[in-house]
Order: C-alpha cells, then sequence, then structure tokens
C-alpha cells in the first residue's frame, strides 16, 4: 500500500459522508470522518492536527461554523487549513465573512484544491533562497490573524497587554503546533522587518516571532514584551543584517 498524500479530516452531516470519504481516499488521501457530534470532531482534531479540515456547507452550515470557531480559536488548532465545501449562498457569505483565511469550493472542485495543498508551488522551483526571501514567500503565500489586537490582556496574564497587534499566520505551523506568531507595526506596507527568537524554559520551546511593519522603535517594544517574562529569553533579529539584540534585564 502506497503512503497516505496527507490526512484530512471531512466533517459531513448527513448519508452522503461515506462515499465522500472514498472518494479522496480514492485520490489517495488518509481521510478521518465525524458527521455527528461536533465536539467529538474538535477533540479528535486537536489532539492529533490532520493537513486540512474540510467542513461540508450543504447540511447544518451553523453547526460547520461553530467547529470552524472553535478550531481557530485553539491555539494548537487555528493554523489548520479549512475548506468549506457547498452550501447554499447565505451559508457561503456567512462563512465566509467569519473565516476570510479559508477556501470556498464546491465538490468536484475539492481534490485540486487538495493537490495544491499537497505539493505547495507545484510548477515552481522551490527555491528559498535567502533567509529573508523565504519569509517573504512565507507571508505572501498566507494571511495574516489578528487575534490579540494592540491593549487587549494576555489570556494567562491579565496584567500584560499588547503593545502592538499580534497574530499568526494561517496555513504555517510553529513548534506548539499553532501558526507562526507576528507581530504588526503602524508601517502601511507590511514588510518583513525582522525575527525575535525566543526560549522559554517553562516550556521548553523555542521559536520565532516575526515583525511585519515595525519601525525600529517597535521592534525594540516587541523583544521588550518577550523580555518582561522570567522564564522567557528573547533577541532581535533585524533585515538590516546587524547583529542581533538582546534587551538587558535590570
Amino acid at each position: 500500500m502506497s503512503e497516505a498524500r496527507g490526512r484530512i479530516f471531512l466533517i459531513l452531516w448527513g448519508e452522503d459522508t461515506l462515499c465522500r470519504a472514498c472518494s479522496l481516499r480514492d485520490e489517495g488521501w488518509y481521510v478521518e470522518t465525524e458527521g455527528e457530534d461536533g465536539a467529538r470532531a474538535f477533540q479528535f482534531i486537536r489532539a492529533e492536527p490532520p493537513d486540512a479540515v474540510v467542513i461540508d456547507l450543504d447540511r447544518r452550515p451553523s453547526h460547520g461554523r461553530e467547529l470552524a470557531l472553535a478550531l481557530r480559536q485553539a491555539r494548537a488548532t487555528r493554523a489548520l487549513p479549512l475548506f468549506f465545501v457547498g452550501g447554499r449562498q447565505a451559508a457561503v457569505e456567512k462563512a465566509r465573512a467569519a473565516f476570510p483565511d479559508a477556501a470556498f469550493l464546491s465538490w468536484a472542485d475539492l481534490p485540486a484544491a487538495l493537490e495544491r495543498l499537497a505539493a505547495p508551488g507545484a510548477g515552481e522551483e522551490m527555491v528559498a533562497g535567502t533567509f529573508w526571501e523565504a519569509l517573504d514567500r512565507l507571508i505572501a503565500s498566507g494571511t495574516v490573524m489578528i487575534d490579540r489586537p494592540a491593549g487587549a490582556p494576555h489570556p494567562r496574564y491579565p496584567d500584560f497587554l499588547y503593545p502592538l497587534d499580534y497574530g499568526y499566520l494561517a496555513g504555517t505551523r510553529a513548534a506548539d503546533g499553532g501558526g507562526i506568531d507576528v507581530w504588526v507595526g503602524s508601517q502601511p506596507r507590511r514588510e518583513v522587518a525582522g525575527v525575535i527568537c525566543t526560549i522559554d524554559l517553562l516550556k521548553r520551546d523555542a521559536e520565532i516571532k516575526i515583525l511585519l511593519g515595525c519601525t525600529p522603535e517597535e521592534m525594540q517594544i516587541a523583544l521588550e514584551a518577550h523580555n518582561r517574562f522570567g522564564q522567557m529569553a528573547a533577541i532581535l533579529v533585524p533585515r538590516t543584517g546587524e547583529p542581533p539584540q538582546q534587551q538587558r534585564r535590570s
């Protein structure tokens, strides 16, 4: 048996589940399904995030939107590619307004969309170039989602207010399973200004935070935000090529 092209979780309410799943399996995908309990589907997806989640809008579109919202709110699943399939115009418009980074298509178009997911950049030479060029390509091919706007409190440390817009790049995956984190500054053009590299001794992980449209002052503000927690240390790597900067704690 050949290796599956990827894992798809199919949310389909009704009697067509087996037929749709078999069609995708024939295309070479490993398919898991749920057609009765959205909460159960969420638990399965969060425990083992697939490569993409396909949600049927033909039946019970409100159930599909509720599940998608739960996936977007959970850090481990918020960057998963979402494919909404079928549905009446009103149902599609509601879902599109709530999830602008998702894909909306027909069942006939789904295989081709998954094909692009399996082989991103097909037909193009996938040469990363420099680190910054590769990062530019990553940003250009994704959608920045701001889920913690400037002034919002941290979910675990309410005394800390985000000094800049903070979010993630949809369709990417960081070490913690969520999307790659992004700070967004005040510059009108969202160009990569640098990255912040962090090490968290409590979580025992390391991450990068992309700095988009940030002035030098805003990059320092973002750096200070990460260095204010005792268990975390961070350095700033500006795009100018200057040596990494680490804020010294007083």
